[in-house]
């Protein structure tokens, strides 16, 4: 089932309901809830079970993302052998004058685990000090964590998910390039970081950039480049060696193809403070 998600998210507020939590679940735990008085996003950190909301039955695994309702009746249990671990937050939901309430879907599963557990721990910490501004930010964060579940609820079973997952692990490798700006490309610890082969890893970058991997490096190279000319005192040659170019000719040579002109003239015409600009 898909929610419509033409839906004005930013119409919504959200409050603390006051009861949310990290837990590892006790031997013999089960969980029945007649009628939820709340929303209640409850995802799985470990383990797996079995859950079933008004009589439809839901496998609970690793990574696993559900959101109950209002009303809803629950029944979980986990697998004895593999036990859960979970975090829940419950929260009210109320809607600005002339929006409509949103269907909010009952299970996804997060491809980004990293970045969805940090924004679950930040709601975790905001639920263990009440600054005057924390309902504020449980506010944004849990429409950033709301925002991610319609994006992937919008992919189950199509091609776009899969394109959304390959456009995660081409941003981890260009963070990672961006790293060692410095240093000559390892492509095989480079495929190795992300578990795929160098030739798929090459594949993924011609596909969502337009570039193959050699060319993408110079441009992340290049774009340095133009920074630190117009933001830095340092030498060219400084720049060419910080950068990864030993020779400076070759380093100038490059910047003007992917740029337009040479470096020093960059330089000269560029105010400071405008290297983020189009250049």
């Amino acid at each position: 089932m898909n929610v419509d998600h033409s839906f004005p998210l930013i119409g919504l507020n959200f409050e603390n309901g006051g009861r949310m939590g990290k837990a590892r679940c006790e031997p013999g735990w089960g969980w029945r809830v007649d009628r939820m008085p709340d929303y209640d996003l409850w995802y799985v950190l470990s383990g797996c079970g079995s859950m079933r909301i008004n009589g439809e039955s839901y496998p609970i695994k690793t990574g696993c993302c559900f959101i109950l309702r209002p009303d809803d009746r629950v029944q979980a249990d986990q697998d004895p052998d593999d036990r859960l671990s979970v975090v829940y937050i419950h929260f009210r939901l109320s809607v600005a004058d002339g929006a409509s309430c949103p269907l909010l879907p009952r299970l996804v599963e997060i491809d980004d685990k990293n970045r969805f557990e940090s924004l679950l721990n930040r709601l975790l910490e905001l639920g263990d000090t009440a600054p005057l501004w924390s309902d504020t930010e449980f506010d944004w964060t849990i429409k950033l964590l709301l925002l991610d579940i319609y994006r992937l609820d919008g992919m189950v079973g199509t091609k776009e998910r899969a394109s959304y997952k390959h456009k995660q692990i081409l941003h981890r490798l260009i963070d990672l390039l961006r790293q060692n700006i410095g240093n000559r490309p390892d492509y095989d610890e480079l495929a190795e970081a992300v578990h795929l082969s160098k030739r798929y890893v090459s594949l993924l970058f011609k596909r969502h950039t337009g570039k193959s991997l050699k060319q993408y490096v110079t441009k992340l190279r290049m774009d340095r480049a133009r920074v630190l000319l117009a933001e830095t005192t340092m030498t060219a040659a400084q720049i060419a060696e910080a950068v990864g170019y030993a020779d400076l000719y070759v380093f100038s040579k490059m910047f003007k193809e992917v740029h337009g002109v040479a470096p020093t003239y960059y330089r000269k015409r560029t105010p400071p403070g405008n290297s983020h600009g189009s250049g």
